[in-house]
């Protein structure tokens, strides 16, 4: 069934995912009448679309691109594990993500799994360690609004965006290493005045 999904995205989007490498410059365009509609959610079609558009920019480093998505008011939250925990991972709006390039400023994203320090990156490094970490946009693992591989972490995507979407890329890992070397990436989509946003950008991966 993933990999039935992936090659429909594949066909659906046709040469979105090549364009996908170029910065968006109109998010309405990018969406097109799905991503302005006051109706009902994504379908499924469209949110594997729009997902698609956000890999290539992840894996490009196009943070100008990626800035587009962002909700003005309400920002980006990066969730460096499974858990979610409002409060404490950060939040930037889209001018801090369209900047991330240039920017050498030290934030702190969380606390290091098996460590318990605190995860202290640049913008860059981060996207390096706890984002586009593996080639997410060929995973045969897909899931829409549906978990792939469950770890030790609290998977509570659902329960902090209760009105949201969201769309999983999954690796299994490898048989070396018994899967442990698991990832999965996670992009959240929300509806906020009539337009689709995306709202969190989720890693996961194995834990202790």
């Amino acid at each position: 069934m993933n990999k039935l999904l992936k090659i429909f995205a594949l066909l659906l989007c046709g040469m979105v995912i090549g364009g996908a490498f170029v910065g968006l410059t109109d998010i309405e365009d990018a969406f097109g009448s799905d991503f302005s509609s006051e109706s009902s959610p994504l379908d499924e079609g469209s949110l594997l679309n729009c997902s698609y558009r956000i890999l290539g920019l992840l894996k490009t480093r196009d943070y100008t691109g990626l800035s587009e998505w962002v909700h003005k008011e309400k920002g980006l939250l990066f969730a460096p594990y499974s858990t979610i925990s409002p409060g404490e991972n950060q939040v930037f709006l889209p001018a801090i993500v369209k900047n991330f390039g240039n920017d050498n400023t030290i934030y702190i994203w969380g606390i290091t799994d098996g460590v318990g320090k605190p995860i202290k990156m640049t913008g860059g490094e981060y996207f390096n360690r706890f984002v586009y970490d593996a080639d997410f946009l060929n995973a045969l693992n897909i899931g829409i609004n549906t978990i792939n591989r469950y770890g030790n972490a609290l998977e509570n995507v659902a329960e902090i965006y209760t009105s949201a979407q969201f769309v999983e890329f999954h690796f299994s890992g490898s048989e070396e290493l018994e899967g442990m070397d698991w990832k999965s990436l996670k992009l959240v989509f929300e509806k906020s005045g009539g337009k689709f946003y995306l709202t969190a950008i989720i890693h996961s991966e194995w834990t202790v």
